[in-house]
């Protein structure tokens, strides 16, 4: 059988691609992607239709059924098809012309999340933030922003993906598992940022939880306290759970019973941290030190510690948090925290992005990004004790 491309779409006369096209420097999936394409124009693939399945489309073009969604997730960024989750993908009705599909800028990413929402973004949030948009100005890139309700459908948010001609999507935090799963499934490449989600096959940016509460405790247990007060966050966040391990690993390891240590549950936010420290010094459970999940809710410890109490920090009790957000330098005293690098966490998604992107055939990964503790003037030896 000759293997000479064929003049209208560039394939073999079976529908693979040829071995010259193969061996070319540009990426396959992209090879793909102008076939149909050109299927598109010419009206093989009239608007309205539903496109073959991705194994129909992998047997045509003799790939991997990941290089076909690559393409298909070309296709769908530039606007000329779109997927209705559990139904399959169709050609769009107007597909768009040249003109104004042509790109500006190198790479167009979605940021995803629930928490782009009002009052749920935090500094902690604005910091990944910072570090997606810094790697993409570097690339010449732009960040789209797509806030995601919880009730949002995932027909809602693929018909935001098709109008904003998406490269690829960071999803920050967790979506409605049902979403995502869809979307994951359906849309252009995605690496998700500090979550996981379970059987996915989707890359993830994730932050050592577990290591740094343990990190916090051993800090405090080594300056001498035995009593803490805990300020966790939602019980329903694996974040938070991971965090809770932790801590229960370094109690277990220097055998400071349970009974020494209470948790209190928090939300992640400033007034979470101040009611529960309010509530803690009603019911004097506070004991020597108190480790807060996150920093915004250290802020507010301290707040209610200033404001309802006559405690000094640290001589009488000693604060701490976790992620040193700009916030941590800014409290008085400076708070001692478990640093995270958020800003380096984005700039790492959006390099495993471009990764997928390229089409690169490779197992999915989770990087997880290292703690430590930053020692500053919240937190020393309990009275009567040195460290």
């Amino acid at each position: 059988m000759s293997t000479k491309p064929s003049e209208n779409n560039g394939e073999n006369d079976n529908g693979a691609l040829p071995d010259a096209q193969v061996n070319s420097h540009d990426y396959i999936y992209s090879r793909i992607a102008a076939a149909l394409r050109q299927d598109i124009r010419e009206g093989k693939l009239p608007a309205g239709s539903r496109l073959p399945s991705a194994d129909a489309l992998s047997e045509r073009f003799q790939v991997n059924k990941g290089t076909v969604r690559r393409a298909l997730a070309e296709l769908t960024a530039d606007g000329l098809i779109y997927a209705v989750p559990a139904q399959g993908t169709y050609v769009s009705d107007e597909p768009p012309s040249e003109t104004r599909r042509r790109r500006t800028t190198a790479l167009t990413v979605g940021l995803v999340s629930q928490v782009l929402e009002g009052a749920a973004f935090g500094p902690s949030d604005a910091e990944v933030l910072t570090g997606l948009q810094d790697e993409l100005v570097k690339r010449n890139g732009t960040l789209i922003l797509l806030p995601a309700p919880k009730a949002l459908s995932p027909a809602k948010l693929s018909e935001w993906i098709v109008q904003a001609h998406l490269d690829g999507i960071i999803y920050l935090e967790a979506l409605e598992p049902a979403v995502l799963r869809r979307m994951l499934q359906a849309g252009p490449p995605a690496v998700t940022v500090n979550f996981r989600p379970r059987g996915q096959g989707v890359d993830s940016i994730l932050v050592d939880n577990r290591g740094g509460a343990r990190q916090a405790i051993e800090h405090l247990y080594a300056l001498g306290h035995r009593r803490l007060l805990v300020i966790t966050g939602p019980l329903n966040l694996s974040a938070t759970q991971e965090r809770i391990d932790g801590v229960r690993e370094a109690m277990r390891a220097y055998g400071l019973p349970e009974s020494r240590v209470t948790m209190v549950e928090g939300n992640f936010r400033r007034i979470g941290g101040f009611r529960a420290m309010a509530a803690a010094l009603k019911a004097r459970t506070m004991g020597t030190a108190v480790f807060c999940f996150n920093d915004e809710m250290a802020v507010g410890a301290l707040q209610a510690l200033h404001k309802h109490s006559t405690l000094h920090v640290p001589r009488d009790i000693s604060v701490m948090g976790f992620d040193d957000i700009s916030w941590a330098q800014a409290t008085n005293p400076p708070l001692t925290t478990v640093r995270v690098d958020r800003a380096v966490m984005g700039r790492l998604a959006i390099e495993r992005l471009i990764a997928r992107i390229g089409g690169r055939d490779m197992a999915a990964t989770a990087t997880t990004v290292e703690t430590s503790v930053v020692e500053r003037e919240s937190t020393t030896a309990p009275r009567g004790r040195k460290a």
